[in-house]
């Protein structure tokens, strides 16, 4: 049985604790999403008997939350190419049914992380990939800067990039493709039924009792109903990754960026 969602912060108390030596059945796992004026996370124990949210004005201060003891997945790109588009994308993008390819939009190059606004981003993409970026990326641009600045190669060993809607295409199986959009009523209810397959307490009351306690907890961080659904993907991406259940895309190989960030999307 769930419990009603604890809205405490992500206490730090396992941060200095070497992450071989934690327990599988008690690791923290969270699942991280961006969100108005910050970030959305969902927490729990291996076995997801329980959830709870925090929000964080910063990724950087998610990271501290985390500790390296966690499993962390979160929905940002994490990796950036310096012209071709990245392998992860693309894989990501040939698995997703027709209707929610687009949902996956290509990560911007690197050089385009120092764009000053629109037409810059677009013209700095241009320039290395030759073609501009999405307006719904550049409405992200500064979460994906942010944690590009925030993360080191070995962070990687305990944080994975993830994507909601490849983590409910993998769920649905079969039936990915009869998944309606996710803006519509019929999406939003097939979503949580098939995150209620991990999280047998989650229900529409649920999480709008989540919802209501988060709002009273920071008013400049603002998570819309959408983005607890998704951190809530995040956070069953996170707990396949600690039973070595996930898809990875590429399937084959990761390719890593001039940082040496590993560029893969885990589901």
């Amino acid at each position: 049985m769930g419990s009603i969602p604890n809205l405490d912060p992500v206490g730090n108390r396992e941060a200095t604790e070497d992450r071989g030596n934690v327990d599988e059945e008690k690791r923290t796992l969270l699942g991280v999403d961006g969100c108005r004026g910050g970030w959305v996370v969902a927490r729990a124990t291996t076995g997801l008997d329980a959830v709870s949210f925090a929000l964080y004005p910063t990724f950087c201060e998610v990271l501290t939350a985390a500790g390296r003891s966690s499993r962390v997945a979160v929905d940002i790109p994490i990796g950036l190419a310096e012209a071709a588009p990245r392998a992860c994308d693309l894989a990501a993008r040939t698995f997703l049914p027709p209707r929610r390819k687009s949902s996956v939009f290509p990560a911007p190059c690197r050089a385009t992380l120092a764009a000053k606004d629109y037409r810059d981003a677009c013209e700095r993409n241009r320039a290395a990939r030759g073609k501009g970026v999405t307006k719904q990326l550049f409405h992200i641009l500064d979460k994906i800067r942010e944690v590009d600045q925030g993360l080191a190669p070995e962070t990687q060993e305990w944080l994975s990039e993830t994507h909601p809607e490849v983590v409910f295409a993998v769920l649905a199986g079969a039936d990915a493709n009869a998944i309606p959009a996710k803006k519509v009523a019929a999406g939003r209810e097939r979503r949580v039924a098939l995150l209620a397959r991990s999280l047998p307490f989650l229900d529409e009351p649920w999480l709008s009792d989540a919802r209501s306690s988060l709002s009273r907890q920071r008013p400049d961080v603002i998570p819309a109903g959408d983005d607890l659904v998704d951190a809530l993907a995040c956070l069953v991406a996170a707990e396949r990754i600690t039973r070595g259940v996930a898809r990875h895309f590429p399937d084959s190989h990761a390719d890593y960026d001039a940082r040496g960030l590993r560029m893969e999307i885990v589901a």
